[in-house]
């Protein structure tokens, strides 16, 4: 089961998204900067959401943490202004997304899902040859994980595949 990592001051928030991501996730909620990065250290979480505004620290002073540990955690913040610029910085800076408060469970629990997958397609490794002769030993090797990755080498294969039909 994938592990989130709610990080807010406000304990409506936690107790929300706890109730609301259980059933899909395994849920460890922090109520300060401090406390989630602990917790981030010590566990392994697939996702992180992450108010903008925390009593210790700034939200995207913590994101940039966060992605020190760890860049392929995918970052969701949780803003009161959808539209504020923090959250616009935010996803310029590469966060995942981000979610307006009031959180509704629906569009959360569908986001977080979202989340989730993008973390575990990108901890797969995906290796395929750039040369079709593999006998030298010596191939050059095009490695990604992403879904735009993974997409492109299939586009690549297929075009190798009618070039050598010609």
């Amino acid at each position: 089961m994938p592990s989130v990592l709610v990080i807010d001051d406000d304990r409506s928030i936690l107790t929300l998204a706890e109730k609301t991501l259980s059933a899909i996730a395994s849920v460890e909620t922090a109520e300060t900067a401090g406390e989630g990065l602990e917790k981030l250290r010590n566990d392994d979480f697939d996702t992180v959401l992450l108010d903008i505004q925390l009593p210790d620290q700034n939200g995207l002073a913590v994101y940039c943490e966060i992605r020190e540990h760890d860049r392929r955690i995918p970052d969701v913040f949780m803003t009161i202004e959808a539209a504020s610029s923090t959250a616009i910085e935010a996803m310029q800076l590469g966060a995942f997304d981000y979610i307006g408060k009031p959180l509704s469970v629906e569009p959360l629990r569908h986001l977080i899902e979202k989340a989730t997958e993008q973390r575990q397609v990108s901890s797969v490794p995906v290796a395929i040859s750039a040369d079709e002769d593999l006998s030298g030993g010596d191939a050059e090797l095009l490695i990604g994980r992403s879904p735009a990755m993974l997409d492109l080498f299939k586009a690549i294969e297929k075009s190798a595949s009618r070039m050598s039909r010609s």
